[in-house]
Formats: structure tokens, sequence, C-alpha cells
């Protein structure tokens, strides 16, 4: 039967064979024929065959797991008791109040808009207690001394051993330390308080001190400053000859509306001179193009309007019209044509009058032009240089005005200044003289921040160590840790070496068919198997039933499928393939079939020691040709089972296998007998069974719970199927699934010895 990595179920050849079985008659088969059966994949999910792995890891290893694990958990546990030790912890409370006590003035120097001010201090005070200045004179206390701390550097290291907290909204500071000496936890924390109340509490007090010493210098100064500025106001007031700075004002505003209303007559007048001048350039222009000047009809008609001779000669030039057109329509023939001739004679004498009439109209108005534009220029220039002189008199009289404008602003300017001077050093003296009086009160009250039980009180010394329940509890998971993580570890690397742990791991992972399965004996048992006490009996029989079930499944496949010859075999040594064959050929023997087991693992043979017999000749002398097989072939104390000893392997005996020597031998051997159980040597590490396997008509491989590997018995298969080899099904020494003393019903009772 041919095997594939994937496959989960046995082929349909195996599922017929086990059907086979179950169909036949009860006399056929005996009672462990069951046990036998194959044992079909597990259809539990991933996850759980995952876990499963880990579960049959413990069950091999808990023993070595939880010796290391009991050494390790008492290392650690002891480790960490010892390590951590005693701790004793001092404290201090410090009142941190939430505003500074004031008796009448509030003196803080500012406020943080949006924010609250005593967050702001608190947090600015633990800052402070942890500061390396502070720090430092805390360690230059004298309380130190006898400590002799040696850390490179101390500074750094109280700085992490000191906690400062402030809880909540609480107006207290908690000042404390942990070690394991009480009296040196009580002496750091008191010499920290010390120096933290005088480098910076004290500071702050003092800082007040000489905030007062200078304002009262500033007072002083500003005194100085004040009488002087009056002074100076004093005389500017005289210098002006103004009572006050009000008059000052008018005088000033007085000058500036007379300097504003000079200004805008200056400035109408250059306006107007502006446009005189414009308009005599325009004049002159128009003047000196008057002979160019183009007269319209327009103007040429309603000239002639007025005039009477041109209005007569219009009249009589219509009537001619008028009378021409009369006459033509009258008379007839050539009297008319010639008396109409006449008439336009004298109708053109007349238009060309009316003509010249008309020329001299336009002559007329040029030189009409001509005067009036005259008269206009000699107007305009006179106007113009009577706006030249009030011109100058004005711009005279704008810069006297402006001279005495600038005058008196100056003169108020330096008395508005001197003014403003006596009144801003005035209110700085009334401020500074406040502030000095606040001061002077509130250095009074008492401190922001000062000792919770007074300012001359000490830091208790602790008595009771205070981490007990802290060192028990990592104790305890320190021992935890040690306990489990090297069953972990173990447990782990057993996993990775990928043991067999059930049978269904052969039939649903490998896709190898499990014919059956066998108890594992205790080695304990193992050596007392024959003893007739009931446990040993009891075993005996379990072991004695599985090899039957077997067995039972081999006479099927001879019977359906002639296999009679079956070498049986394992991936790598110590994986129980001879104890298996010995077992298989005794049951087969016991069933009436003339049997003969043959020792096929020449290089380390080993029935001649479990039957007694001599180890040579051999089957290694037959593949030489030194004897003959039935000279191999010898009895053994059961009946219907024979052996063939190993004899003696050398390198010759490979290269007769290689040439498949084996072929015939084993022919001749199923010729004699039922059946022929060949024990070979493993596959993975020699090539003796490889050239065998290809002569067989089935292989069983042997895979031993927990020590066969999953990945050998993989191997092994493809290297049988690479070989040609597809009959291969898998027997499971101490599977899971074996049958246990509770289900062995049908066992018979034993009485003890």
């Amino acid at each position: 039967m041919s095997t594939h990595e994937n496959s989960s179920l046995p082929n349909n050849a195996a599922d017929a064979n086990l059907m086979a079985v179950r169909n036949s008659s009860p006399l056929d088969i005996p009672e462990g024929a069951w046990a036998a059966a194959p044992v079909l994949p597990e259809t539990e999910s991933s996850n759980k065959q995952d876990l499963s792995i880990y579960f049959h890891a413990l069950r091999r290893r808990w023993l070595v797991a939880s010796a290391i694990g009991l050494v390790c958990a008492l290392m650690a546990a002891v480790g960490v008791w010892f390590g951590i030790g005693e701790q004793y912890t001092a404290s201090e409370v410090l009142m941190v109040r939430a505003t500074d006590p004031t008796l009448v003035f509030d003196t803080s120097d500012s406020q943080l808009p949006g924010t609250s001010e005593f967050d702001v201090f608190r947090q600015t005070q633990l800052q402070h207690f942890k500061n390396r200045y502070v720090l430092t004179a805390a360690l230059r206390n004298p309380l130190l001394r006898q400590y002799k701390i040696s850390e490179p550097d101390a500074e750094a290291w109280l700085m992490d051993e000191l906690s400062v907290v402030t809880p909540g909204e609480a107006e207290v500071m908690w000042v404390s330390l942990s070690d394991s000496n009480p009296v040196k936890a009580r002496d750091l924390v008191e010499a920290t308080v010390q120096a933290y109340l005088s480098e910076v509490v004290s500071k702050e007090t003092n800082q007040q001190v000489r905030r007062l010493q200078e304002l009262q210098a500033a007072q002083i100064t500003k005194k100085q400053e004040v009488l002087a500025a009056r002074k100076k106001y004093t005389d500017a007031v005289n210098e002006q000859g103004a009572s006050d700075t009000h008059a000052m004002s008018v005088q000033q505003t007085t000058a500036v509306d007379l300097l504003r209303v000079l200004r805008m007559e200056q400035m109408s007048i250059n306006a107007e001179l502006m446009r005189v001048e414009g308009d005599l350039t325009a004049q002159k222009a128009l003047l000196a193009n008057v002979d160019q000047m183009v007269i319209s009809e327009f103007e040429v008609d309603d000239y002639l309007k007025s005039d009477i001779a041109a209005r007569e000669m219009a009249i009589e030039l219509a009537f001619r019209k008028m009378k021409i057109s009369e006459d033509l329509a009258v008379v007839q023939g050539g009297a008319g044509a010639r008396h109409a001739a006449q008439m336009q004679n004298e109708l053109t004498q007349i238009e060309a009058d009316l003509m010249d009439q008309r020329d001299g109209v336009r002559t007329g108005i040029r030189e009409m032009r001509r005067s009036q534009l005259s008269q206009e220029i000699v107007r305009l220039e006179s106007q113009a240089d009577n706006l030249r002189n009030q011109k100058t008199i004005m711009a005279q009289q704008v810069a006297a005005q402006d001279l005495r404008a600038q005058d008196i602003s100056a003169m108020s300017v330096e008395l508005e200044m001197a003014r403003d001077d006596l009144e801003n050093l005035s209110e700085s003296l009334k401020q500074i003289n406040r502030q000095i009086e606040e001061l002077e009160v509130e250095q009074k009250s008492r401190p922001r921040v000062e000792r919770a039980n007074g300012p001359k009180s000490q830091v208790e010394q602790p008595i009771y160590p205070d981490n007990y329940p802290t060192r028990m509890a990592l104790t305890l998971l320190s021992m935890v840790a040690g306990l489990c993580l090297p069953t972990v570890g173990i447990l782990w690397w057993d996993t990775r070496g990928r043991r067999v742990n059930t049978a269904a791991e052969i039939s649903g992972g490998v896709g190898l068919p499990v014919l059956g399965s066998v108890p594992m004996i205790p080695a304990r048992v193992l050596g007392q198997l024959g003893a007739p006490t009931p446990r040993n009996q009891s075993w005996r029989m379990r072991l004695t039933e599985s090899a039957d079930g077997i067995a039972a499944r081999l006479l099927r496949k001879a019977d359906v499928e002639k296999t009679r010859v079956i070498l049986v075999t394992s991936a790598v040594g110590g994986e129980g393939k001879t104890t298996l064959a010995t077992q298989l050929a005794m049951s087969l023997a016991r069933n009436g079939r003339r049997t003969v087991l043959v020792d096929f693992d020449l290089r380390r043979p080993s029935f001649d020691e479990i039957f007694g017999l001599p180890l040579g000749p051999g089957l290694c002398e037959v593949l030489r040709g030194e004897n003959d097989l039935g000279d191999t072939v010898q009895p053994t104390g059961t009946e219907n089972l024979s052996v063939a000893t190993a004899g003696y392997w050398d390198r010759g005996v490979l290269s007769s296998l290689a040439n498949a020597a084996a072929g015939p031998l084993l022919d001749e051997l199923r010729a004699d007998y039922d059946f022929v159980i060949v024990d070979a040597s493993p596959i993975l590490p020699v090539a003796d069974t490889r050239y065998i396997a290809q002569q067989v008509d089935a292989v069983i491989l042997s895979v031993f719970r927990d020590i066969s590997k999953t990945p050998k018995v993989q191997a092994a298969c493809e290297l049988l199927d690479a070989f040609g080899v597809s009959a291969v099904e898998a027997v499971v020494t101490g599977n899971s699934a074996e049958l246990r003393d509770k289900e062995m019903d049908y066992e018979p009772q034993v009485a003890e010895q």
C-alpha cells in the first residue's frame, strides 16, 4: 500500500481489510483483534492538537521538569527573599497651604491666568525638593556622616531613593524613604527635609526681607527724583508766563487755529492764481490762432439775421426763384425758355452778391473775436499780477504765524513733559510706599510651607518593616516562575523532537495506515513477564491479545491478498521492531500456521540470544554461498515456529543483497512455510532493508510511542516508496488507545499464586 504525506485516512484496501475482519465469524477472530483495529485520525481542531503535544510532552518529562522546576523555584525564592531583605520606611509630612497665608495684604507677585496657582506651586516645590542643590545640602548634614555613602553619584542615588508626593488636592507633601536600616532611613529623611526648609522655604522668607530693603532704598531715591521734577515744573511755568498748563494750552490752541485760517487763505489765493494763469495762457493761444479759426455757416446765418441788407437780398433771391417757377409754368415754347434764361442770369448775380456778403461777414466775425480776446488777455494779466502780490504777502504772514505756533507748542510740550514726569514719579513713590507697608505687615505671617507637627518636630524612627507583603508576594511569584519556566523550556525542547504521541499522528499526519497497536510493557515488568503473578499474567495477556489481533489481520490479508512474506522494520533503531516481529511470529504459530522467523538484521542480530540458538551458520553464510538455507532454519520451543539466524556479517553480504540475492531465499521459505516474518535492520541508518523490502509481500513499520519521531517515520516511508515498496502499514507500540485493565472484560481471571 502506498503512503501519502497529506493523507489523513487509511486507503481503500485497508478499509476493506478492516471490514473483512469485522464480518468474520467470532470463532476465527481472537478477542484482542478489536484492539488491533486501525485508529482513525483524530477529528480535533488544529488548536487542540497543538495543545495535546504539550500534554504528551508533560507526560513524558514531568519527573525531570518537576525536579528541575522545584530546584529553580527554591533557588529563586531564597534569592528573592534574602535579596530584597527587610525595608523600613521613614516619612515626614509637610503642610503646603493652598494660598499664601497673609495677615492683611496679598503680597503674591503674580497670578497665572487660566492656571491653578496651587497646582503650579506644588509642582514647583516638588521640583525644588529633588533639586541637586537641596540634595547636596542634605548630604552635607552631620547626621549622614556616619553612613559613609559611597555611591558614585550620591545626589542621583538619593534622588532615586527619595519619594516626594502631594496626594490629590490635599495641602500636604509626603516625604518618605525606605532602607534596610531604620535609623539611616530616618536620618536621610530628616536631613533632606532640613535642607529643603533651609535652602528653599527659608530663602523665600529671606527674599522678602531683601525685597523690603530694596524697596526702602528705592523709596529714598524716588523721593529725591520727585523733588527734582517738582522744581523743574515750577521753573517751566514761571518761564512761560503762564499760571498753569491750562493757560499755555489755550495759547497754543489759538495760535494753531490762526495758522490754520491763514494757510486756508493762502491755499485759496494759490488756487485762484493758478486758475487765472491757466485762463491767460488759453486766451493767448486763441488770439494767436484767430486767423485760422473756422467760422461755421450757422454763425454766419446768425449774424446775417441782424443785417437788413443781407435780409433783403435773401428775400429777393427767394422771390426770383419763385417767379422763375411760375413763368416756366405759364409761358410755353421758345418764349418761355428765353424768359427763364434771363431770369436765371439775374438769380445767379444775386446769389454771387449774397456770397460776397457772407465772406465779408466771416472776416468781421474774426476781427470781433480778436478784439474780444485782446481785452480778456489784458484783464487776466492785471488779475494775475494782483494775485501774485497777495500770494507773497500771505506767505510772509503764514511763516510768521507758523514760527509763533511752534514756539508756543515747544513751550507747551516742555511744560507737559515736566508735569507728566512729576505725576509718574509721584505715582511710583506711592506704589513703593504701599508695598513697603504691606511687606512690613506680612513679614509677621506664617510661612506657606512648614512641618505639619510644628517647626521643631523631628522624623520618627520606623519600628516595623513595611515591605513584608510585597516581599512575600515577590517570593511566591519567583517560586511560581522558577517552577514554570524550566517546565515550559523542557516541554518546548521535547516538542521540537516531534515524537509520536498517538496512532492518529501516524494515520492522519504521516498518512500511513495503522495495522494495530501493542502495549508498552514497563521495564520493571518486562524482565518478570513469565512470573506467575496476576499482574505479570495480566500484562502478558494484554501483549498476547494485541499481537493476536494484528495476526488476525495478517491472516485475513493472506487469505485475500496472498500476503505471506512480511518484513518488520523501523525508521531507526530502538523502536521495538524485533519484539514486534517475535510476537507476530509466535501469534501466527499459535494460530496453527507454520511460521519461520528470519533474522535479516544482519549487522545486529538478536534471535540467537532470544531463542538460545547458535549465531551461525545463518543467512550471511547462505548469501555468501557457504551453506544451504535448510542448515540455517532451526526449530524453537514453540510449536509451528522456526527461526533462521543471521550468521556472521561482512561487506560481501551487502553486495549480495544489492543483487537481489534475498529474493530466491525468501521464495524458498515461502514454499516451505505458511508465513515468513522477516526482522530487518532499520531503514534510515543502513541500506540492507531497502533491498530486502523489494522482495516481500508487505512491510510493517514499527513505531514506538514517545520514542519514534514523525519526521523520521515520514522519511522512512518516502524512502520505501522510492524503492517501489507500496504495501506499508504501521504498528504502534504503547498507543494511548491500547486496552486497559478495565476494558479486558473477557480476560480470564487468574488466581494469585
